[in-house]
C-alpha cells in the first residue's frame, strides 16, 4: 500500500509497527507528552535555582564593592573637613607710610599656629588715599623659610606665611608676604611681578618692607612700622557641614552591615 506523502509526514509514528511502538498509542503519546511536560518543569525549576544562585554569589560581591569603596569615601570626607575647618582671619596693618587690612584664610599646624594659604587686603598709602588689592603670596612648606624676589629685583629673604594668634605678638620674624602682578612660586626663589610687600615683627615692633612697582605707577623700596591685628571670624556653617558629613558616614556603615546581616 502506498501512503500519501503528506500523511507520512504528519503522522509522528513510522508506518510498519507502529500498533507495537508505545508511543503511537494514544495513552502512550499523551504519557510521552506529560513526560516531556514534567522534564520541561524541572529544567525551568533547574534554571530558576542557577539564576538564584547567582544572585547569592553576587550579592556579597557587591557588599564587598562597597566596603572597598569606604576608605576612599573617608579620605574624601577628610580632605571636604579639612578645607571646611580651615580658619578665617581678619587682619589689619596700620603703618606710619601705608595702611594694609585685609583676610587671611589659614590651616591649623595643629601646635596652637597656622599657615596662612590664601587671602588679599586693600593697600592704602597715607600719601595718596587711592589703594589697590595685593594678594598672600602662597609659600609651600617645603620651601620655608622661603626667597621671594619682587619686580624690581629686589629679594625678600626669610618668609613662612605663619600666624600666631593666640601668641604676643601674633606675627614672626619671617611673617606675610603679599604681592600685585604675577606669582611664580617655589621651588627655588618665587617671583613676584610687581609689588611685594613683607609684614612682619622684630625688634619689638610690627614692621613692613615693600619693594616693586606698584599698582600706582610707582616703584617702592622702603621699610614702615606700625600695630598689627588678627581677628579669628568663627563659621559655624563649617561645623555644620563637618556633622552632616559625619552623619553620612556613619548611615553609609548602617547600611552595609544590615547587608551583611
Amino acid at each position: 500500500m502506498t501512503i500519501p506523502f503528506e500523511s507520512r509526514r504528519a503522522h509522528p509514528c513510522p508506518v510498519l509497527g507502529r500498533e507495537q511502538d508505545p508511543l503511537c498509542r494514544p495513552e502512550g503519546r499523551e504519557r510521552g507528552f506529560r513526560h516531556r511536560g514534567e522534564e520541561s518543569k524541572r529544567d525551568g525549576r533547574r534554571h530558576s535555582g542557577h539564576s538564584a544562585l547567582r544572585g547569592r554569589v553576587n550579592r556579597p560581591s557587591r557588599q564587598a564593592d562597597v566596603v572597598r569603596r569606604l576608605p576612599l569615601l573617608a579620605l574624601c570626607l577628610w580632605f571636604i573637613s579639612s578645607v571646611a575647618m580651615a580658619e578665617t582671619f581678619d587682619f589689619s596693618y596700620l603703618g606710619s607710610v601705608y595702611d594694609l587690612s585685609g583676610t587671611l584664610i589659614a590651616n591649623s599646624n595643629g601646635d596652637g599656629t597656622y599657615t596662612a594659604v590664601g587671602g588679599s587686603g586693600l593697600l592704602t598709602y597715607l600719601a595718596n588715599p587711592t589703594g589697590f588689592t595685593v594678594n598672600l603670596y602662597p609659600i609651600p612648606p617645603a620651601d620655608v623659610p622661603a626667597t621671594v624676589r619682587t619686580g624690581d629685583g629686589t629679594d625678600q629673604i626669610g618668609l613662612d606665611n605663619l600666624l600666631l594668634p593666640s601668641s604676643t605678638p601674633m606675627l614672626d620674624v619671617y611673617g606675610l608676604i603679599f604681592g600685585s602682578g604675577t606669582f611664580i612660586p617655589p621651588p627655588g626663589t618665587g617671583h613676584i611681578s610687581g609689588l611685594g610687600i613683607n609684614l612682619y615683627y622684630q625688634g619689638g615692633t610690627y614692621r613692613s618692607f615693600a619693594s616693586g612697582p606698584d599698582n600706582l605707577g610707582n616703584n617702592q623700596y622702603q621699610g614702615d612700622s606700625g600695630t598689627f591685628s588678627l581677628v579669628d571670624v568663627p563659621e559655624p556653617g563649617a561645623f555644620s557641614l563637618l556633622v552632616t558629613m559625619l552623619a553620612s558616614v556613619m548611615g553609609l556603615v548602617a547600611l552595609v552591615k544590615k547587608r551583611v546581616a
